[in-house]
């Protein structure tokens, strides 16, 4: 496994090897505000820049080089994230609004997702969908699990919150962008509270960790999106951002205190949603956004199709595809269609 995080200010990315020795430090001083994603095979990471760009960085494993390439420098952007198998792109605007933009690199196209909340229960309004913020893609490139805000208009005054979406962006099967059907989490949020940046584990795609918001106190959660569970799992001072290790058996997240911003971890049981006794320590002080990954190539397991459930969604097959990407720094997304 190795750590990849950003210093408290956003002005560096630094990778770490197993043991928390430096690999690079910085492995990018490139000042940046999104988290940034990586390919599962360890060989792309993307973020964006303060200057809402869009940046890579490339990986060559074997003779340890790392070339950093400018993918959009229209500074129209505010996060963006990259396919577990490198062949999709799905970015955020910095103007906020319901939409993401997707791109495949296969095709040589993109197209653009409206989020709405579906609604549940007759007579229940679920309110508009503001704007997107956390993203990542599952297993099979085909999904988008995101965190949004949405905005309840009232009488008395509006209701913001923030809740957990899955969006099916494309079909596999028929090698072609679908419809853009919108699943959620948890149908109905409690009142007063709002869950967001979402990550799934790294074996199992129907296992994710969140970040949980009941007023002003903070956790992280666990859920098993197959068999409806959900699991408290570290009580914060803040947005956890969590990310799983490489074996499911530990989760290192942002931990925060009135001292500052820390990455800490916790073991995991074999449920994986549910903390071991007293296991929680700092690993690494004064660092935030932490994502834990693996280089080289590996297979994973194809299960069968799951339905999508009434309460959660559950994702189909993994991928065993072999690990590409073709995005040259002259290629533009288009931010409007």
């Amino acid at each position: 496994d190795f750590l990849l995080h950003s210093d408290n200010n956003l002005s560096n990315l630094i990778l770490k090897q197993n043991d928390l020795q430096d690999i690079a430090n910085p492995l990018s001083d490139i000042n940046h505000r999104s988290r940034p994603s990586v390919t599962d095979n360890g060989e792309f990471i993307f973020f964006v820049g303060q200057d809402n760009n869009i940046y890579y960085l490339t990986i060559d494993w074997d003779s340890g080089q790392v070339s950093t390439t400018t993918f959009d420098d229209q500074g129209l952007w505010r996060n963006v994230i990259i396919s577990k198998d490198g062949n999709r792109l799905a970015a955020l605007t910095d103007e906020t609004n319901n939409q993401i933009i997707v791109v495949d690199f296969v095709l040589g196209t993109q197209e653009t997702f409206e989020l709405y909340n579906p609604t549940f229960t007759e007579g229940v309004s679920t309110g508009n969908v503001d704007f997107a913020d956390a993203m990542e893609f599952d297993f099979t490139g085909e999904y988008i699990m995101y965190d949004a805000q949405s905005t309840i208009n009232g009488t008395l005054g509006d209701i913001v919150y923030w809740d957990i979406g899955f969006l099916e962006v494309f079909n596999n099967n028929a090698n072609s962008f679908s419809d853009g059907v919108v699943q959620k989490l948890f149908n109905q949020l409690p009142e007063n509270v709002s869950v967001g940046n979402p990550t799934f584990s790294k074996n199992s795609p129907h296992i994710i960790a969140f970040d949980l918001i009941e007023g002003s106190d903070f956790k992280i959660w666990g859920a098993n999106i197959e068999a409806n569970e959900v699991n408290e799992i570290y009580e914060n001072g803040g947005l956890g951002y969590p990310s799983y290790n490489n074996a499911d058996n530990q989760l290192v997240y942002q931990e925060v205190d009135a001292f500052g911003t820390d990455i800490g971890l916790t073991a995991m049981e074999e449920d994986k949603i549910t903390a071991q006794f007293n296991s929680d320590v700092t690993i690494v002080e004064d660092a935030r956004f932490p994502v834990v990954f693996s280089n080289g190539e590996r297979v994973i397991i194809n299960t069968e199709n799951e339905e999508l459930q009434s309460q959660v969604s559950v994702f189909p097959n993994p991928t065993q595809d072999e690990f590409s990407i073709e995005s040259p720094s002259s290629w533009k997304i288009s931010s409007m269609e």
